[in-house]
């Protein structure tokens, strides 16, 4: 059987172990935390550094048909590029890509240098403005500025090294790609949905897109793939300003959340086709898209009550693990434990259409608040 190691153990690698599994593909995970929450979800865990001489990390590395980081600590990721470079284990990340689109300035100057559409910067467009870490991903330390006392009391106590830019609004999409210069492919289109610290905790495919407007992502995500010489993976993300698309980020590294979500929507799977690009030198699968809806939500049950944040609460817990039984027809994975009071865990629906997706919605809410005595969802405060 075929075997791909994952270094780090969060939600990427939740995620990672999932679409593996469901490639029939091993799936063996290292990482230096004892409590990785991935872990049960592989078939092996070795807790420890990836980078050192451990007898059992080597072997693992040197067994594997592909190695696949799914972390962003960029001491590591820099190390593993070498370290495979050297041994000649087969990588499936790209650190030069990576390194661009990591920092937030780099990646706008890209936009900038190329006429790509973006967020003007600060002192340049219109309240309200959202200042972002600039090497961060997701919603870490993110702020909404929406006056100029918000922002001088900002600029005076920041110590970071932020960017500032316009905060703009609409629905937000994310597409992927996978493939080397001249062969790439772009993937089902998800729209993103965050809780009130912009931590996207819902991401669907709902094919609520207009055509016109999904072709002009895809096209973006082609001509950054080909900017940046991308080899590997990579996610862009837009928001649809009243109209017009402006670019938010890109990440090249595989994405957390819209993967599940793009694989039950239409039937191609990010693990599979990294796997088939790094071992076999090109894609071996025909893509297709079998056209469902599909929604991949975050829920954190504290007692009776329930409610949907970002992914953030996802590695706040315990071990993650398929949980049977919650739910007929949803995956989950959480850290459920009946003598537990709070628990957290990650629900995945889709149907053929979004009438039936909103039914099998409505359905797994039921079935969970009748099994588990819930009273019902609230509301994120």
């Amino acid at each position: 059987m075929s075997k791909i190691v994952i270094v780090g153990g969060k939600l990427q690698g939740s995620e990672a172990a999932y679409l593996g599994r469901e490639a029939g593909i091993d799936i063996v995970l290292i990482d230096k935390d004892p409590q990785a929450p991935a872990q049960e979800l592989c078939t092996k865990f070795i807790c420890g550094d990836v980078l050192s001489d451990d007898p059992e990390v080597v072997r693992e590395l040197e067994s594997a048909d592909m190695i696949l980081p799914t972390m962003e600590n960029d001491y590591v990721l820099e190390g593993l590029t070498e370290l495979c470079s050297r041994k000649g284990y087969v990588l499936a990340f790209d650190w030069e890509a990576y390194k661009v689109t990591s920092s937030k300035k780099i990646s706008d100057r890209l936009f900038a240098d190329n006429g790509l559409p973006c967020p003007r910067y600060y002192p340049d467009g219109n309240y309200p403005f959202i200042a972002k870490p600039e090497s961060e991903s997701g919603s870490h330390g993110v702020q909404v500025l929406a006056d100029k006392k918000q922002l001088d009391g900002f600029l005076e106590k920041k110590k970071e090294n932020y960017i500032i830019q316009e905060f703009v609004e609409g629905p937000s999409y994310s597409v992927e790609i996978i493939g080397v210069p001249g062969n790439y492919r772009t993937y089902e289109t998800t729209e993103i949905f965050v809780d009130d610290v912009y931590d996207c905790n819902l991401a669907a495919a709902l094919h609520t897109i207009e055509p016109g407007k999904k072709e002009k992502l895809e096209s973006l995500a082609v001509e950054i793939a080909e900017l940046i010489g991308l080899r590997g993976i990579m996610d862009l993300e837009v928001i649809d300003h009243h109209g017009e698309i402006k670019i938010l980020e890109i990440d090249a590294r595989l994405p957390s959340q819209t993967s599940i979500v793009v694989y039950h929507a239409s039937g191609m799977n990010y693990i599979k086709e990294l796997y088939d690009l790094f071992c076999h030198g090109n894609f071996t699968d025909e893509q297709i898209n079998e056209g469902r809806c599909a929604s991949l939500i975050h829920y954190l049950f504290e007692g009776k009550q329930y409610s949907s944040h970002g992914e953030h609460i996802m590695v706040e817990g315990g071990r993650l693990k398929y949980t049977e039984g919650l739910c007929s027809r949803a995956v989950v994975m959480s850290d459920y434990n009946p003598a537990e009071k709070v628990w957290r865990g990650t629900f995945v629906n889709w149907a053929d259409d979004l009438e039936g997706l909103e039914k099998n919605e409505a359905l797994m809410r039921n079935e969970l608040a009748a099994r588990l005595n819930l009273s019902g969802e609230s509301d994120v405060q």
